[in-house]
């Protein structure tokens, strides 16, 4: 069996999507088939909630006649619930090639969101571009965003399917003026760079849920899909589910059911996570590996939420960011912020929680790592370029910010290095 390799990890990095082909042989292909089936005529019969329903251009039950809601199903949500729950599906992610990936691209993954999609028999759906996970006020502020993978969803095709649509490399940059045209206007408009993934039988397309996707499928097809998603252990937990669901979900008649490597934390996890997330450890650990992403993201969305920050705020954020490599010195922020050095020091401890030195500094090194990954130039070209005055104060950052030198980054995050 090919297992997966760092240059796998460094392509999905890259692209936002990478596809292991024939992970699935012929018998656990069967074996998995089966019990989606069984799901989805369960689904199909009582229409349980987090039913996926496709009719008319509009994911509406009450719009939907009571004799075509069955066929009007395109998927359901959270299998782990008791009474769609199949030990067999959830234990894919114990399959050795799926572990390998999540654990190799998020260290310690907990899965997060076990869903099956099937093929709409009464109208096909034809979903408009997107990112998950972001409010649309936040698109062009993705760029910010840690190195550090802080999830992956996948698709694990049991027939062929050919319903995803991704713009390879979009995890990473700002939306471009003509796909942002289109998600203005026509949101399924064909957009430069976009690729169909071809799925067969028993392959897995991974994705970064920030690249610009989006679905389509008609009638015609017999789509059998598992979306599945996983989240690193830094994440910040969101509440979700019934009291009975998670109830279920930690009861050792669950945990009890599935394959050992299976048990990433679908179940206790969850509840020691809770309790941990408000330690100081906790607190330390995601401020390193998010650094000021998530308050950048606070900030750019003044308009929708003026509590985040003044309105000059983002802009300035968004200036410097323009200028790391020009030379720009933290006395120089309050010049391009157009306000005084001490409101500019109250705004920053304020709401990004640290000094404009300090948030200067991470962004610089956070721009260094992305070079150093990404093109040949030397540490010493890298340091200059982004304005450390000396090799030793550049390795101390950056030793500070990655945890380790910027050779050893260059050598972990760069392909065929």
């Amino acid at each position: 069996m090919n297992m997966i390799s760092s240059t796998d990890i460094e392509r999905f990095k890259r692209d936002g999507y990478f596809i292991d082909r024939g992970v699935f042989n012929a018998e656990e292909l069967a074996r998995l088939r089966t019990l989606a089936r069984k799901v989805q005529a369960y689904t199909r019969e009582k229409l349980p909630s987090g039913t996926r329903f496709w009719f008319g251009n509009a994911e509406n039950r009450d719009m939907i006649p009571d004799s075509l809601k069955a066929q009007a199903t395109w998927g359901v949500n959270e299998i782990t619930r008791r009474e769609l729950f199949e030990p067999d599906l959830v234990n894919v992610f114990a399959h050795p090639r799926v572990s390998a990936f999540c654990n190799m691209l998020l260290e310690s993954p907990r899965a997060w969101g076990l869903k099956i999609l099937w093929t709409p028999k009464v109208v096909g759906y034809n979903l408009g571009w997107h990112r998950d996970q972001l409010d649309r006020s936040l698109y062009d502020y993705a760029h910010l965003k840690p190195l550090e993978q802080d999830h992956v969803q996948f698709n694990a095709a049991l027939n062929e399917d050919r319903c995803f649509l991704v713009v390879p490399g979009s995890h990473r940059r700002r939306l471009t003026q003509v796909e942002w045209a289109a998600l203005r206007g026509d949101k399924t408009a064909d957009l430069p760079g976009q690729v169909v993934a071809e799925l067969e039988p028993g392959d897995i397309l991974y994705m970064d849920a920030h690249a610009l996707h989006r679905g389509r499928c008609d009638v015609s097809g017999d789509r059998l899909t598992l979306h599945y998603s996983a989240q690193a252990q830094w994440v910040p937990l969101k509440e979700w589910g019934s009291p009975e669901d998670f109830a279920f979900i930690t009861s050792d008649e669950f945990i009890g059911r599935l394959a050992p490597a299976a048990r990433i934390r679908l179940a206790g996890e969850l509840a020691r996570m809770r309790r941990v997330q408000g330690l100081p450890g906790a607190r330390r650990h995601l401020a390193r590996v998010l650094g000021d992403w998530l308050p950048a993201l606070a900030a750019a969305a003044v308009p929708p939420l003026r509590a985040a920050g003044p309105v000059w705020l983002p802009r300035l954020l968004e200036a410097a960011e323009a200028r790391l490599t020009t030379g720009l010195t933290a006395a120089q922020l309050p010049r391009l912020a157009g306000v005084s050095a001490a409101h500019l020091a109250r705004s920053f401890r304020r709401h990004l929680g640290t000094t404009p030195s300090a948030w200067l500094t991470r962004r610089r090194i956070e721009h260094a790592a992305r070079l150093l990954a990404d093109g040949p130039r030397s540490v010493l070209d890298v340091a200059l370029a982004l304005g450390f005055a000396s090799p030793s104060w550049f390795h101390r950052a950056f030793r500070q910010v990655h945890g380790m030198t910027p050779a050893a980054w260059r050598r972990r995050h760069s392909p065929g290095v």
